[in-house]
């Protein structure tokens, strides 16, 4: 095989090879942003292989090869075999060189699009992720607006008191035997008028102690009452704004790391892209060149010869890369992401007087509000290296919901159903069952289980497991156990399986121990809330190693 035979076979294959990559992504153009992605990637790095396996690239070998020939036989002229692969030449610039080049700058704009795309969809998503939080603001606001009024009648009712019994205790004080008061002596028609006298002075008395008495007594329980059912309507209160705080600061951080990586993510792929048009644009200005002094010989003339004039004019023209020049959009700021809402919050100072003492309320009553307040627990600590994110952020599901959402810093939420009722759970995918499952309360007024078990399907009784459930008013409940327990806002909590038991632990303490109820190693984890609105926070997850056995169930 003649030389111009190989050079041309070895450049053609892989010109089809970069076609054919260029095949393979049109198919996939229009898949989701972070798979195109990939794909691209992918591509690029393939193309960018195959440009340069070849030293300066394909195109850029045969321009080579042709001011060679130029050198060599542009004065003494080519034989028609010669010519007839020149021929094959201009034809593999005209359909695979250049155009492979203009597909490959296409798919780098909408590489360089979806890139830009995948930052402006942070933004779309923090927008929606915050305008659907900020609804809470309007709980917050309820709750808020029932406290003060409570708070309001309550300062009533203590004033009453205050007033009520003042009075009574003035009057049961001046009550006396006036001193010129006859004594008992004599027979009993004597006694009979000094008991007569003296109902007469007292009983009067006695009817006007008794009614303040009961004012008294009267008022001090409508105050005794209303102190409870403010108390209960603060801590409504207070939590709802805590978590609505915990959200807005979850949404926030969720904004903050999608925003850098999308970011750091485009600027990389920026600096390999930038190198590859560059290539690019190299092959491009060759393939022109070998196309211009493809023109340079007269064909029309035996022997074959090269113009001189044309050649020259092909040398020191460059052709225009306008055509496959990228033009890089301006990354956008990021918008921020306001916790102005947020930022003043239940039993700091500022809370306090912006909320309660600005009221204008009795001493007293702000002091029951100050004595009262309930601080927000800092949910947001670092998670460790089994966050349920990082799994999500892998794409990978690991619970099925139903009525229930898992938000921002792994907030299990109760969104749909009914009002009050247990029609919304959260359960752990078979691939992802676990040895170890904690979480923390965030609130003493809801109702949440939270449980082991080795069905899927178990209802609240748990009868294929074991479960913790928070109750109203501190009540906790722990199923096989008779025992009276409390709990607060903020308790760990932790189930993990040990041998062929359960234990429960509150904190670093064990609470209580489930022997033989442990099935297997691993057990899905399970969550029922009742409440609508109503949340709870998981603070570690420990998978088991069972995937394996989920695969042969499928």
């Amino acid at each position: 095989m003649a030389f111009w035979q190989i050079l041309l076979t070895h450049a053609v294959g892989v010109l089809f090879a970069v076609a054919q990559d260029h095949d393979v992504k049109a198919g996939r153009i229009h898949q989701s942003a972070k798979a195109m992605l990939q794909v691209k990637a992918n591509s690029a790095a393939s193309l960018q292989g195959s440009v340069r396996g070849m030293g300066l690239g394909s195109a850029q070998i045969l321009l080579s090869e042709m001011k060679s020939l130029i050198d060599t036989k542009g004065s003494s002229g080519i034989d028609p075999e010669e010519q007839e692969h020149m021929q094959s030449i201009r034809d593999a610039i005209d359909s695979s060189i250049i155009p492979g080049i203009y597909d490959e700058v296409a798919d780098m704009v909408d590489e360089i699009q979806a890139l830009y795309e995948a930052i402006l969809e942070c933004q779309t998503r923090v927008t929606t992720d915050y305008t659907a939080i900020m609804d809470l603001e309007k709980h917050v606001t309820t709750w808020k607006e029932e406290h003060e009024e409570c708070r309001s009648t309550e300062e009533f009712w203590y004033k009453k008191m205050v007033k009520e019994c003042m009075e009574y205790h003035e009057f049961q004080s001046g009550i006396h035997i006036p001193g010129d008061m006859p004594r008992i002596e004599g027979d009993d028609d004597q006694l009979l008028e000094w008991l007569d006298l003296m109902s007469d002075y007292f009983c009067p008395i006695y009817e006007t102690w008794e009614e303040h008495w009961q004012e008294c007594v009267e008022t001090e329980k409508n105050y005794t009452k209303l102190i409870e059912t403010c108390n209960k309507t603060q801590v409504e209160y207070e939590e709802a704004f805590c978590n609505l705080r915990v959200e807005l600061i979850g949404v926030c951080k969720t904004f903050e790391s999608c925003w850098k990586s999308a970011v750091e993510t485009y600027n990389n792929r920026k600096d390999s892209l930038m190198e590859l048009i560059e290539t690019l644009k190299k092959e491009y200005e060759s393939a022109v060149e070998v196309k211009c002094l493809w023109e340079s010989w007269i064909y029309e003339v035996e022997p074959c010869t090269v113009n001189e004039t044309k050649v020259k004019t092909c040398y020191e023209i460059k052709p225009n890369t306008t055509n496959i020049t990228i033009v890089w959009p301006p990354l956008p700021e990021p918008e921020p992401c306001d916790l102005t809402p947020v930022e003043i919050y239940p039993c700091e100072e500022e809370f306090i007087q912006d909320n309660y003492i600005s009221l204008g309320l009795d001493p007293v009553i702000v002091a029951q509000m100050k004595d009262h307040c309930n601080a927000c627990v800092e949910f947001l600590e670092e998670k460790p290296d089994t966050s349920l994110m990082d799994a999500e952020d892998s794409g990978e599901s690991r619970f099925m919901f139903q009525n229930m959402e898992k938000s921002g810093a792994d907030l299990f939420v109760k969104q749909a159903g009914q009002a009050a009722a247990f029609d919304a759970f959260a359960v752990s995918e078979c691939k992802q069952q676990v040895t170890s499952f904690s979480f923390k309360a965030l609130s003493t007024q809801k109702t949440i289980m939270v449980g082991l078990t080795a069905s899927q399907d178990d209802s609240q009784d748990f009868a294929h497991g074991v479960m913790l459930e928070m109750k109203p008013d501190q009540k906790l409940v722990i199923s096989g156990d008779t025992h009276s327990r409390i709990y607060q806002q903020g308790d760990i909590f932790t189930l993990y399986v040990s041998g062929t038991s359960i234990k429960a632990m509150k904190g670093k303490k064990i609470i209580h121990e489930w022997k033989n109820r442990a099935e297997r190693p691993y057990l899905y984890p399970k969550i029922w809330i009742y409440d609508k609105g109503a949340n709870l926070q998981v603070t570690d997850y420990l998978p088991a190693a069972n995937a394996v056995e989920c695969e042969a169930k499928m």
